[in-house]
């Protein structure tokens, strides 16, 4: 008799309880009025009858919450022989659950339903990268991703909107950044996270599940469960952050900022790899990082040393005056500034800080005369790869130039992953 009593408090507390918490066992022995050692007795019978489950104090720091997946019945048998119940929690088991309650009620929500029959709630679920693009792309949601991690949620100022329905008024309060056996990018979020969103938003997320094997990244991993802080930045991260450097040394030697707008404070969601490896994308993110690049350098940087206009020979004696573009002022400013004895060394070096950036540019120009279909292609996640990194190899020798001259020694601000190389291109 007690032992049944048992078994049903411990499932009504499991099944009334606000995020499927396991009962104390301190509690459950209070309720039952019995000592430590009748107790010890009925949760192995109940163990052995595969009836429930234990969750132990000193192995999970939350055992309210069933983390992961169980220990094997046997295991747990020799923990509470060898241990005694300490500050460990008792679960009902899979059986009792489905014996419990009508379990097709939660179909609705399949990531519910998951942790109500007992699964850990710190469990990773992969899903492909486009399942994000439905929040990405929506203005009503704020939308936020850092290297390896973001959130995604309802904006605050729709929240309490009447013209949204109730249903897409949801948050995501972390995900992770994975990737299958072919290194193809995918998103990882816990089931207790995906367990806060609505039935028709669980429904969605549940259609872009991948089945092939995943890993999460190492840095994603370790803060979320070694409160590890990462060793590298995002290539991303780090063209932003030297972006900030490099106005900072301009300053120093007593210049105008060399970009007219820095980012690293502002976050910028569309400055990271793509959600889909597709034209579209691609040709938007040239687009932006022209915009970082050409049309953000500050053409007063270059006033005093070289001309920031030039004269075109129209013939017949007529002149047209142009303003020079940024790259060309740069390159001039460049040949200027770069001191060599031999030429070729120098016209090779000039070389290297500027075709990426031309690259970049010619990139943007080219689609902006034509009308492309849209394709689908993994080429896409390659060549942005390729550019970004040849575009951060230039901006980096700009921030190298600068850091050279004597007035720039003192600095300081330079963060340590950037100033050992520490990035990674995720």
């Amino acid at each position: 008799m007690i032992q049944e009593n048992a078994l049903k408090r411990i499932t009504n507390f499991y099944l009334t309880s606000h995020d499927f918490n396991g009962i104390p066992v301190w509690s459950l022995r209070e309720d039952l009025n019995i000592s430590e050692l009748e107790l010890v007795k009925i949760l192995i019978n109940l163990i052995t009858d595969n009836k429930i489950s234990v969750v132990f104090g000193n192995i999970c720091t939350n055992p309210h919450i069933k983390s992961f997946p169980d220990l094997e019945p046997q295991k747990q048998i020799e923990k509470i022989k060898q241990e005694g119940l300490q500050q460990d929690c008792i679960y009902p088991s899979k059986l009792m659950i489905e014996q419990a309650t009508n379990v097709e009620e939660y179909n609705d929500r399949p990531f519910t339903r998951r942790l109500l029959l007992g699964a850990g709630q710190l469990e990773p679920v992969f899903f492909d990268l486009g399942v994000l693009e439905r929040y990405f792309s929506d203005p009503r949601y704020s939308f936020e991703f850092y290297d390896f991690w973001g959130k995604a949620c309802i904006a605050s100022k729709f929240y309490d909107s009447t013209d949204i329905d109730k249903k897409d008024k949801i948050g995501l309060q972390t995900f992770g950044l994975g990737y299958d056996e072919n290194r193809v990018r995918v998103v990882i979020v816990f089931l207790r996270y995906l367990n806060d969103l609505s039935p028709e938003h669980q429904q969605f997320w549940s259609t872009c599940i991948v089945s092939r094997k995943c890993k999460m990244v190492d840095y994603y991993y370790n803060s979320s469960f070694l409160a590890q802080f990462p060793e590298h930045i995002s290539i991303y991260s780090a063209f932003l952050e030297e972006q900030v450097v490099i106005n900072d040394l301009a300053s120093l030697i007593g210049k105008p900022p060399f970009f007219k707008n820095t980012y690293k404070e502002n976050h910028l969601k569309e400055f990271s790899f793509f959600l889909r490896p597709t034209l579209k994308n691609y040709n938007s993110f040239v687009h932006l990082l022209d915009k970082l690049i050409s049309e953000n350098i500050n053409k007063d940087f270059f006033k005093g040393v070289i001309q920031l206009e030039e004269r075109i020979d129209r013939g017949n004696g007529e002149f047209e005056i142009r303003q020079k573009n940024t790259l060309s002022l740069l390159e001039e400013w460049l040949s200027t500034i770069i001191v060599y004895p031999n030429e070729s060394a120098k016209q090779q070096e000039i070389l290297e800080f500027i075709s990426p950036l031309k690259e970049v540019r010619k990139l943007r120009q080219k689609p902006a005369h034509l009308i492309n279909e849209d394709s689908y292609d993994g080429k896409y996640d390659n060549l942005q790869r390729e550019l970004i990194h040849k575009a951060y190899g230039s901006i980096r020798m700009i921030r190298l130039l600068f850091a050279k001259h004597p007035k720039a020694k003192a600095y300081d601000k330079i963060s340590t992953l950037l100033l050992e190389g520490k990035i990674r291109n995720y």
